[in-house]
């Protein structure tokens, strides 16, 4: 329930003599006082686009009240406020201006001026007096820095929550971790110490001892003598996995060259020389004095161990 009143405010240049409401509001009326607004321009109502604000700034003698109106309808212009209890406690005339801040920083004063009444009810023995300054704006921010600070302090519980969360994870996981490498290193020393055991109970032999003797434990001698022959059979050029063994040529030179400066023979060649066969492999070079050069190159090593393991 409220007291109302409604007034136009035309929109213009022109300065305009304060309108006259008569309205006298009470004492008593707390939280019932309520002024509207009916914003025109050019006689056509003004339209408030979203983020509008209204400012509506009471003076009375000693002090003012500014107010952020309520926009009741956008489209129509209608804006009110609702006086608060602090000003219900002066007791004279008020004059009242209002005011327009636009979303894109642009700010107009309407020209629109008002005046209206205090006066004391009779039941109101004592009544707080009016502060000299009043500003709602200040209050909306309050309650901004409170609900900053409420979210804030939500945003940091839910955080800290999932922290504790994930250390608490973290551990856990870390405990299964130690757990899993205590069991393998316990396996593992288990089936060292097997190997081990056999090892010593069957009188084996290691692996070097093994590669040093297993011949002659074989055939039975101190020493003994094996031919191995080795050849470019199933040689791949460019790679040493099929067949170990490499081939050279080099052209140009008046002296013998280096393994180094020559270069690879092609799949053909290699083809021609991968074994004692009906193919022949022909090398030649017109200039003279440079002869042309083949290198064979046999891998030692790795034939050995693929013949005695």
């Amino acid at each position: 329930m409220f007291k109302t009143n409604e007034e136009i405010i035309i929109i213009q240049a022109k300065a305009t003599t304060p309108i006259p409401t008569g309205v006298v509001f009470w004492s008593h009326d707390k939280g019932t006082a309520k002024m509207l607004f009916q914003l025109q321009k050019d006689y056509v109502n003004q339209t408030l686009s979203e983020g509008t604000i209204v400012p509506i700034c009471l003076d009375f003698v000693g002090g003012r009240h500014i107010y952020h109106a309520v926009i009741e309808d956008a489209v129509n212009g209608i804006v009110s406020i609702v006086l608060e209890d602090n000003i219900l406690g002066y007791v004279g005339r008020v004059t009242g201006s209002i005011y327009i801040e636009l979303p894109d920083s642009r700010s107009l004063d309407t020209a629109g001026r008002f005046t209206f009444d205090i006066k004391r009810s009779p039941i109101d023995e004592n009544v707080p007096e009016l502060e000299d300054y009043y500003w709602q704006g200040f209050n909306e921010i309050m309650a901004q820095y409170r609900q900053t600070i409420a979210t804030i302090k939500l945003e940091a519980k839910e955080l800290l929550d999932s922290l504790t969360a994930d250390v608490t994870t973290a551990q856990s996981k870390v405990a299964k971790l130690e757990q899993s490498i205590t069991t393998a290193n316990t396996n593992l020393n288990a089936r060292i110490d097997e190997i081990s055991k056999k090892i010593d109970d069957n009188d084996v032999f290691t692996k070097a001892e093994s590669s040093a003797n297993v011949i002659d434990q074989v055939i039975g001698n101190e020493t003994s003598t094996r031919n191995i022959t080795t050849d470019m059979k199933n040689k791949v050029a460019t790679s040493v996995i099929e067949n170990p063994n490499l081939a050279f040529t080099s052209y140009g030179a008046t002296e013998l060259l280096t393994p180094e400066n020559g270069f690879e023979t092609p799949q053909s060649s290699y083809d021609e020389i991968s074994a004692v066969d009906t193919r022949i492999f022909t090398l030649t070079r017109s200039e003279a004095n440079k002869p042309s050069q083949l290198l064979i190159s046999w891998d030692i090593l790795t034939i050995a161990k693929k013949n005695l393991g």
